[in-house]
């Protein structure tokens, strides 16, 4: 009996030590063990008013995360270094809710590191099992499009059943009804970090979701094939078309916000690695399958913007057993986003393409080195909690226009309380003032204005502001004026224009340059051509790139880590255009 005794007692210190642990985004050695044996599904025992039975009654539309936030979820498990800085800065746009089974402790640690939390925090105090709250946390959703706000949960494909009943503490927390793919035949096992919404009705994924619903799936819920997945997402979420990328093979948890960010309608921030390295091949298809097969809205190629994913601390990238950094796993809060960093050689370049994609935007970089080797950054540790009515402008960048045509731009702008006048600021790119216009109603809630033409080649910045019946005001860009749109207005082509299209914006970063160099590249329309790299005596250094170069601004790197230091020569060249600039290598 004695031996029973201490057996057990063996047994639950062993329990409390993996419950204690900062588990990581994937499955520890345990948890692939208890699924394995067939224990997952967790009992749903939950305050406020759940629906499991049946989904939304009215259509549902799942929120972009550039969108207006009340609030954010965060659960407090490690990592206090980085989630302390999360409170800092998402405090000044949103309310901060802070899941944690100990708040004095907490409240403890972010005042004596000189977080203010007499505003703006909330506690939730209640036990959960991991930090990876992206995952498991209920998703925002709005019913018509701008009415009432409700949460949305799914099966989280982990065997944590302390994190599966968060999102309906949540819920209760925020006072909003909440309904949850958990029974059959409506069941389905879904990941937070896996789903990137437009806000429009289209969803992205990697193939992940089918394989955890499909047959022979480890989580006991029912075997459902692809349509039956979209009919559930198109039920619960409003995704009327659910985009499905190949997993990536070093990408262990296979969730797309590890190498992608949707940032507005039309532009894509995508990881790149060196060509061949790592899920470098595998992302580059998956964004070609992308280009190929769906257009934005209004018809046009999604506008992609490159990023780096850089190497660990020792130059490794996950094909050598190095982490898998990434700055794409970055946090839209309102008018800040939160992006992650790691080393200064690689984090300037990555915090210059965020702050030229999003300019306006208050871009902080949070330190995550400490997380990463977990499996995930700072998306995976926020979920984010839409407002209450919102006032929702949705409006498709142009790109390039001819100077020749009247330059008209739309909006679609929505409140349930209607809309009582909206109008653009716009303003020639290097004036410091705004002008602005009346924007007329035209139907389907659309809006639109026509700008006056320019006499030469410009590039407008503008924004929306509008205001609701209620008297609710917003601007798009959220942060405007500071935050705004670009059109380029492009004059009519001479007989001396380079016919390849390739414009000479082409500028090198940083420079000096001692690691990952980045070489932005603008080209007025599809148009083929090379990026070489040169010494001072035309001796070529190193083949960038060759081949097409999309319609508007793409991106390419190398490494000046592995060049001689000196001065060097980017060149830029196609059949009837060349452009040069040098470079130091330090």
């Amino acid at each position: 009996m004695k031996h029973v005794v201490v057996l057990l007692l063996i047994c639950c210190i062993a329990h409390q030590a993996v419950e204690a642990q900062v588990l990581p985004r994937g499955l520890s050695e345990q948890e692939k063990r208890m699924l394995d044996e067939g224990f997952f599904r967790p009992a749903f025992n939950v305050p406020g008013e759940f629906h499991s039975t049946r989904s939304p009654v009215d259509p549902p539309r799942a929120i972009a995360e550039w969108e207006e936030m009340q609030a954010i979820v965060i659960t407090w498990a490690g990592y206090q270094s980085i989630l302390k800085e999360i409170v800092r800065y998402a405090k000044e746009e949103v309310v901060v809710i802070i899941v944690t089974p100990n708040e004095s402790s907490v409240r403890t640690y972010l005042e004596s590191n000189d977080v203010d939390i007499s505003e703006n925090v909330e506690f939730i105090n209640t036990d959960f099992n991991s930090v990876w709250v992206r995952d498991y946390g209920a998703n925002p959703v709005y019913l018509r499009d701008v009415d009432s706000l409700l949460l949305v949960d799914w099966i989280y494909n982990r065997p944590r059943p302390k994190d599966d009943v968060i999102p309906y503490a949540v819920a209760a927390h925020l006072g909003v009804p909440i309904y949850g793919t958990v029974e059959a035949p409506l069941d389905l096992v879904n990941t937070g970090g896996n789903f990137m919404s437009d806000g429009l009705g289209r969803g992205f994924s990697s193939k992940l979701v089918l394989t955890e619903n499909g047959p022979g799936n480890q989580y006991g819920t029912s075997n459902h094939d692809e349509n039956a997945v979209d009919a559930i997402m198109q039920q619960f979420m409003g995704i009327d078309e659910y985009v499905k990328m190949t997993t990536l093979p070093y990408d262990g948890i296979h969730h797309i916000d590890m190498h992608m960010k949707m940032v507005d309608e039309g532009t894509l921030i995508v990881g790149q690695y060196p060509e061949g390295v790592a899920d470098g091949p595998q992302i580059e298809a998956n964004l070609q399958y992308v280009i190929e097969n769906f257009k934005e809205a209004t018809g046009r190629d999604y506008r992609t913007v490159r990023i780096q994913m850089p190497p660990d601390e020792f130059g490794r990238f996950p094909d050598d057993n190095g982490d898998y950094r990434t700055y794409a796993n970055a946090m839209f809060i309102n008018r800040t986003i939160l992006v992650p960093t790691y080393e200064e050689k690689y984090d300037t370049t990555a915090l210059r393409i965020w702050r030229e994609t999003m300019p306006g935007y208050h871009v902080v970089g949070i330190n995550c080195n400490s997380i990463i080797p977990a499996g995930g950054a700072l998306h995976c540790v926020i979920k984010e909690v839409g407002v209450h009515r919102p006032l929702w402008i949705t409006h498709h960048q142009p790109g390039e226009v001819s100077a020749d045509e009247p330059l008209t731009l739309e909006a679609q702008i929505r409140h349930i309380s209607g809309i009582n006048t909206a109008r653009i600021f716009y303003r020639i790119s290097g004036s410091t003032q705004f002008d602005s216009l009346d924007m007329q109603f035209d139907a389907d809630d659309i809006w639109s204005v026509t700008l006056p033409n320019p006499d030469t080649d410009v590039v407008y910045e503008y924004y929306f502001k509008a205001r609701a019946q209620d008297g609710k005001v917003i601007t798009r860009p959220l942060p405007a004026p500071e935050a705004f749109f670009r059109v380029n207005v492009e004059g009519t082509p001479t007989a001396t224009d380079d016919l390849s299209g390739i414009s000479s914006s082409m500028t090198v970063f940083p420079n000096p340059a001692g690691a990952l160099t980045c070489v932005p590249v603008t080209s007025a329309k599809s148009a083929s051509g090379v990026l070489m790299l040169y010494d001072l005596h035309g001796r070529l250094v190193k083949e960038i790139y060759s081949g097409i170069f999309p319609e508007g601004e793409s991106t390419y790197f190398f490494d000046a880590g592995k060049i001689r230091p000196g001065y060097y020569i980017v060149e830029l060249k196609s059949d009837k255009y060349q452009v040069c600039k040098a470079v130091m290598i330090k």
